[in-house]
């Protein structure tokens, strides 16, 4: 008891502060010449169950009888830094609770660690030479000097080069009721585990040799030991994925992406990528756009022009008074008070005294020839028929009259100018009658006058011009002409 207790209390103080974790409970096994009773396969040494450790308790594996060589394993899934191992064997106290009849089969036994079903592939942790019945302690705590890493698990014993030491069976037989193979815990690895893992996806599979994160890492952090966050912009599995517009890039969830402070003007949702929907801008798009068909999604700044009826970089100021229209260049129709500024409708009412959509229809007091509000003032020009609702400004004047101030009696004018016209063509038509009487008076005197001495002259000759002097120059004239 001695022994066994020196070897319990060595395991408690060696492994005191370390969390260590049964790797080989419940994995696949295989043994060499299995008894033929079921009951005592070789999963017998990982099911976890050592409270009866004799044949009858159904917890022990048991091969078959007369073999001169043992040998069972377990597998471990992958390969794992192996630091300690108990071996729970087949207990049978016969003549005392000192000594276990069944312990000379234990003697001389080897423990491997492989990564190949073969253990010759594999390092020797463990092998009895020096054990006896009296001093083999059941459990057996052994610590592989190196603190091996492999994945199989070999117990071996051979009977096959006598004479053997004393104490020893004379056959070699697989009695283990439970083998424990202790590696790190969970989240830990490396010498004597003080490693703690990072952040693997399945923290499962980190490997205890190395810490490598076989199942690759958490969303945010990347590298094959998992320890290294995304850089500044990246998140996600491997740090694929790029941060959205977050207001503060560094507030960049590494895990998921989302901006914990919010996105920049022009976008929204969690991960900020969403811009802004048509017509609206700004921080988490609650900004309404301008008169524009199209804005900036951060500040609102219209990319097109302005619709009618406004102006300005974001088109929300509209058209001056007296102006509407595309670029407010349109002049409002002067009746109008203030008109539409997107289509130039009086849709604010006319002037007094006018009405009508563009304010064109003039409308004035009853009865006429009043205005100002109570149309109680008599219009100021007294030939004026009707006037200005307010202004006074005469705009029908009354029969007969006309002008800005209805001054002038047109009807009077045109009977001053038809006798005008009258006393004028008198005086034309008595001129003509003059003329016409001088001109007989003075035919009548020509056919009166006396015989002249010219008038003599042959009757024969020609009619000339009174320009000669007398016949006697023609005669002679003519008498040249008949000469020649």
């Amino acid at each position: 008891m001695g022994v066994t207790q020196f070897y319990i209390t060595f395991s408690v103080l060696f492994c005191q502060g370390v969390t260590y974790e049964n790797i080989g409970l419940n994995k696949s096994t295989w043994q060499q010449s299995p008894y033929h009773i079921k009951e005592w396969g070789a999963v017998r040494a990982v099911d976890g169950l050592y409270s009866d450790l004799t044949a009858t308790g159904g917890q022990c594996v048991i091969s078959g009888n007369g073999k001169s060589t043992a040998e069972w394993r377990v597998d471990l899934g992958r390969i794992h830094i192996i630091h300690h191992i108990v071996i729970y064997y087949r207990a049978e106290h016969i003549y005392s609770d000192m000594i276990n009849a069944y312990a000379s089969r234990f003697l001389g036994f080897s423990v491997y660690v492989s990564n190949t079903t073969d253990k010759y592939d594999g390092i020797l942790c463990f092998m009895d030479r020096n054990f006896t019945i009296e001093t083999i302690p059941n459990p057996m705590n052994i610590i592989c000097p190196n603190q091996e890493s492999g994945r199989y698990v070999i117990y071996y014993n051979n009977r096959t080069h006598p004479p053997y030491p004393d104490g020893y069976s004379t056959y070699a037989y697989n009695e283990l009721c439970e083998m424990e193979v202790l590696s790190c815990a969970v989240g830990t690895y490396g010498f004597e585990c003080k490693e703690t893992c990072g952040n693997c996806r399945d923290i499962s599979k980190c490997l205890n040799t190395n810490g490598t994160c076989l199942g690759g890492c958490k969303d945010g952090f990347h590298g094959y030991l998992c320890k290294s966050p995304c850089s500044t912009g990246s998140y996600g599995i491997d740090c694929k994925e790029k941060c959205g517009n977050c207001l503060d890039v560094y507030k960049c969830s590494l895990s998921n992406g989302t901006c914990l402070t919010g996105c920049v003007a022009g976008y929204h949702g969690n991960l900020c990528k969403t811009p802004c929907t048509l017509g609206s801008y700004g921080l988490e798009c609650r900004g309404t756009c301008g008169n524009c068909h199209m804005c900036s999604n951060a500040n609102g700044s219209c990319l097109t022009a302005c619709d009618a009826g406004y102006l300005g970089e974001m088109c929300k100021t509209p058209c001056g008074r007296g102006f509407f229209g595309k670029n407010c260049t349109h002049t409002c129709i002067e009746t109008c008070n203030g008109c539409n500024n997107v289509n130039g409708l009086c849709d604010s009412g006319c002037l007094l005294g006018w009405k009508g959509y563009f304010c064109s229809e003039l409308y004035g007091c009853s009865p006429k020839g009043y205005f100002g509000s109570n149309c109680s003032i008599p219009c100021p020009d007294v030939n004026c028929q009707e006037c200005h609702m307010e202004s006074g400004i005469c705009h029908v004047c009354k029969q007969g009259y006309k002008g800005q101030r209805c001054e002038t009696d047109f009807i009077n004018n045109i009977k001053f100018y038809s006798l005008l016209g009258a006393f004028c063509l008198s005086l034309t038509v008595i001129g003509i009658l003059i003329g016409y009487n001088i001109m007989i008076r003075k035919r009548q005197l020509t056919q009166h006058q006396p015989y002249d001495h010219q008038e003599s002259c042959d009757a024969n000759l020609p009619d000339v011009s009174r320009g000669y002097v007398n016949c006697e120059e023609l005669r002679d004239m003519q008498m040249y002409d008949t000469a020649q």
